[in-house]
């Protein structure tokens, strides 16, 4: 007869020391199979509780990814008929635009843009390019495929607005640090002098060091240039405005600063960097 008796704790103990074994052998086994990527699991998270998460997300994969057929949009949404954007009037294009999003929107797709484009343009971007994209034929209540408009056609200039936004706004709460892969390396200062990311660093933390928090911190966005070479999809771009704040030191004196801002950015295909900024407070001479 099997002997179900343990002592005191020694069961959980031992659950408790196979399912972190368990759970990254499920880790290995969602990349290995689907191509999937589980980030660091939280340790503060009971290995119970991811366990039962990746088995299901295991189950998942296995038994709807893998059997899921590839078909376009075209033929998912029933091969709609629909007439040229370029023969159509403004007004025309703007209500076939309507009822091809409700189209897409019954069979679980959507498109969404971080920009503002015109009715044609998406219109066309849709039935010329977006109908020939393969997805996995999959017909479950609340699944959606999505998809963004600026990932078939990158917007260079908003792409710098949210690297500029992103830059100031980690400026004014003092949180730039080594771990931004926003950062180029090295810095090129226009006189030719190179400065590595490293020393870079350096340099903002004895400004973050001198001045215990920024505050009243105010910006303005006046402009945002690019220039791109299609050919490689490489090219250079800038942000420029003004910005304002106060330093506060830690004997209590407060510093004001006030003046344009510069933030330029290089983009080798793979996103923008910043190699360069000029920001009030900072100076690049010892």
């Amino acid at each position: 007869m099997q002997n179900d008796q343990y002592p005191a704790g020694s069961r959980d103990e031992e659950l408790s020391f196979s399912l972190p074994v368990e759970n990254e052998i499920l880790i290995l086994k969602l990349r290995a199979e689907f191509g999937a990527e589980c980030s660091a699991i939280n340790p503060d998270i009971p290995p119970a509780v991811v366990n039962e998460f990746l088995t299901s997300v295991y189950a998942w994969e296995r038994d709807i990814f893998r059997h899921a057929a590839p078909v376009s949009i075209y033929q998912k949404i029933g091969k709609p008929d629909f007439p040229k954007a370029d023969g159509l009037s403004d007004e025309a294009v703007e209500q076939a635009l309507k009822r091809l999003k409700r189209l897409l929107a019954r069979h679980g797709i959507r498109l969404e843009m971080q920009g503002d484009y015109s009715c044609r343009d998406l219109y066309a971007f849709i039935t010329e390019e977006l109908f020939l994209f393969e997805i996995d034929d999959i017909d479950l209540p609340q699944y959606t495929h999505h998809f963004c408009y600026e990932d078939f056609h990158p917007n260079h200039e908003l792409d710098i607005r949210d690297r500029a936004v992103e830059f100031l706004g980690d400026w004014s709460r003092q949180a730039i640090n080594e771990h931004d892969d926003r950062l180029a390396d090295p810095f090129v200062h226009p006189d030719a002098r190179n400065f590595s990311k490293e020393y870079v660093l350096h340099k903002v933390r004895r400004v973050f060091t001198t001045y215990r928090a920024f505050q009243n911190f105010h910006y303005r966005i006046k402009n945002i240039v690019t220039d791109m070479d299609d050919a490689d999809g490489s090219g250079i771009g800038y942000a420029e405005g003004l910005v304002e704040y106060d330093a506060a030191t830690a004997s209590g004196g407060v510093a004001h600063f006030e003046g344009p801002f510069m933030l330029y950015f290089f983009n080798n295909g793979e996103g923008w960097k910043m190699f360069y900024f000029i920001v009030p407070g900072f100076s690049w001479d010892e």
